[in-house]
C-alpha cells in the first residue's frame, strides 16, 4: 500500500537537492540534509466506533540541517516550495493536500568535533492522502 512517506522523501530530495532521512540521519551524513517523520495520524471513526472510509491525515515533522543559518533558511524555503500546497499523484501515492502549518528555527547543534554549530529549521506539515 502506498504511504505519504514515499512521496515526502522524494519531494524533499527533488526540491532541496539534498539527502532526506527517515527519523534520524546517519553519522556520516553530509550537510545539508533533511530528517522527516510522521508524528500523528488521524483515520477517524464514526460515533458507533466503526471506521469511516475517508482519506487519512497525518502531521509530519521535517528538520532541515545546514552549515550556516542562511543555508538552513534557503533549504527550508526550497522544501516548502516542494511540499506546501501539493496535490496529485506521485511516487505511487495520491496526496489530497499537503499544508505547511508551522515553521520555526531549531536549536543549533554541535556535532562531535565541531567548533561551530549546525543550524536547523523545523517545519510541520498536515498531509492527507488516499489509502
Amino acid at each position: 500500500m502506498p504511504f505519504p512517506e514515499q512521496w515526502a522523501k522524494n519531494a524533499i530530495e527533488a526540491a532541496g537537492s539534498c539527502q532526506a532521512w527517515p527519523l534520524i540521519a546517519t553519522e556520516s551524513a553530509a550537510l545539508p540534509y533533511v530528517v522527516y517523520g510522521r508524528t500523528s495520524t488521524d483515520r477517524g471513526t464514526n460515533m458507533a466506533g466503526v471506521p469511516v472510509v475517508f482519506n487519512p491525515s497525518a502531521q509530519f515533522q521535517i528538520e532541515i540541517y545546514a552549515a550556516t543559518y542562511y543555508a538552513a533558511k534557503t533549504l527550508a524555503d526550497q522544501v516548502r516550495q516542494g511540499l506546501h500546497n501539493f496535490t496529485g499523484t506521485a511516487y505511487g501515492v495520491t496526496i489530497r493536500s499537503s499544508l505547511l502549518i508551522d515553521e520555526r528555527d531549531g536549536d543549533p547543534v554541535f556535532f562531535d568535533g565541531q567548533d561551530k554549530p549546525t543550524y536547523s529549521v523545523e517545519q510541520t506539515y498536515q498531509i492527507r492522502w488516499e489509502e
